[in-house]
């Protein structure tokens, strides 16, 4: 809400907002990067706080992309999914970040009851913030991800997500930000280089086929990693082998300990400790506990918009609109239901029908493009060898 207007005329006060906060733009070079700085006090304060660093001078705004993007946003390899970065990436959130720069510019009085919590790099101290993400091809932080187009979870846990990274020979990656050495690009064009789980396919969106029997999509499903396995299915877990889930989950305090119960198959698993490896009943292998309390937030959506809400692009014409936000239409899939299944190719297996958008599969596999091998000489290592191939195939 803008604060009632005051004995100064609208543009004389407009004047001295715009004034105040483009002198507060500093220049500098950070990660030997050319980068902008929005440098106002309540501002400093919320980046020092958050990254628990009080060397930060102000708050980095994005140094990539043309006049839409640059300076124009906050900096995505710092606040990954803040809604003011420079394009959407997962579970957009209102951060304390942009409701004290909206405080600050003079026109609104803020609620901070709508504040939500960013968790993306909280903590890690000025290295995070300083230093580069990747160092010797290893992934500095867990945040980032440093081995080319592998499967996993993303960020926050909503998607099951890839690792997303392509090599161009005609397309040279600048030298502060080539951590491979070899030209490897990041997919998003805003992260300074920075890999990361990229997010594909939504674990909560009901109407997914499953990739594996013991899965489970919906609204409270997140995403796991682990080597389990069905001891039923006579494999043997493979230590460096990680398979990738979306897996129902519950939040429960139990004598004021925050824990995670997670539905496997017919079985329930707890989370108790970050990032601990559980045993789970009848599979061989483990199962990989996430950061709880990330698990356990709600992330974009602290308090719902009003039902007109608009969504963006109209959800394509493939979905409907619901307070902002799109439920896409089976075979859709995107923040504004744009992607379809048939940028997968139907995993190399089957045939995309262009006027439905629906895959026609092989013999031997199944699924909604394809991803489930139904033969028995089939096992799902390899489709997951085919649908990482295949993506790869589409970013170069």
């Amino acid at each position: 809400r803008r604060p009632p207007r005051s004995t100064q005329s609208r543009s004389s006060a407009a004047s001295d907002v715009y004034k105040r906060q483009y002198q507060r733009r500093v220049h500098g070079v950070i990660r030997g990067v050319s980068s902008i700085l929005m440098v106002l006090d309540e501002i400093t304060q919320v980046v020092k706080t958050h990254f628990n660093c009080d060397f930060v001078k102000g708050a980095e705004l994005e140094n990539q992309g043309s006049a839409g993007s640059l300076g124009a946003h906050w900096e995505r390899r710092l606040f990954y999914n803040e809604i003011m970065t420079a394009s959407i990436t997962e579970e957009d959130i209102m951060s304390p970040l942009t409701l004290h720069l909206f405080q600050a510019s003079g026109w609104y009085k803020v609620d901070f009851a709508f504040q939500e919590d960013l968790e993306w790099g909280k903590g890690k101290g000025c290295s995070f913030v300083f230093e580069s993400c990747i160092f010797n091809g290893k992934k500095h932080f867990t945040e980032f991800c440093d081995v080319p187009n592998e499967w996993g979870c993303s960020f926050t846990g909503q998607y099951k997500a890839v690792c997303l990274m392509s090599k161009n020979d005609n397309q040279k990656v600048d030298e502060s930000m080539d951590y491979f050495t070899d030209d490897t690009k990041a997919v998003d064009d805003f992260s300074d280089n920075c890999p990361y789980q990229y997010p594909i396919l939504d674990c909560s969106i009901s109407n997914y086929r499953f990739a594996f029997t013991e899965e489970s999509f919906g609204p409270k499903s997140k995403c796991f990693t682990g080597t389990a396995v069905l001891s039923s299915k006579n494999l043997t877990a493979e230590p460096q082998k990680k398979y990738f889930r979306c897996l129902e989950t519950e939040c429960v305090v139990e004598n004021d300990v925050q824990k995670l119960a997670i539905k496997i198959g017919d079985k329930t698993a707890y989370c108790t400790e970050d990032y601990a490896e559980i045993s789970i009943e009848g599979y061989t292998g483990t199962l990989d506990c996430p950061k709880i309390s990330l698990y356990c937030t709600k992330h974009g959506r602290k308090f719902d918009p009003p039902s007109n809400t608009p969504c963006l692009n109209d959800c394509s014409g493939k979905g409907v609109c619901n307070s902002g936000r799109c439920t896409c239409n089976e075979n859709f899939t995107g923040p504004d239901c744009s992607e379809s299944f048939c940028y997968l190719n139907c995993s190399s297996v089957g045939v995309c029908n262009q006027l439905n958008l629906a895959c026609s599969c092989d013999k031997g596999y199944e699924g909604q493009f394809c991803q489930i091998p139904i033969s028995q000489a089939v096992t799902t290592e390899k489709w997951e060898q085919v649908l990482r191939f295949k993506i790869f195939a589409i970013l170069i």
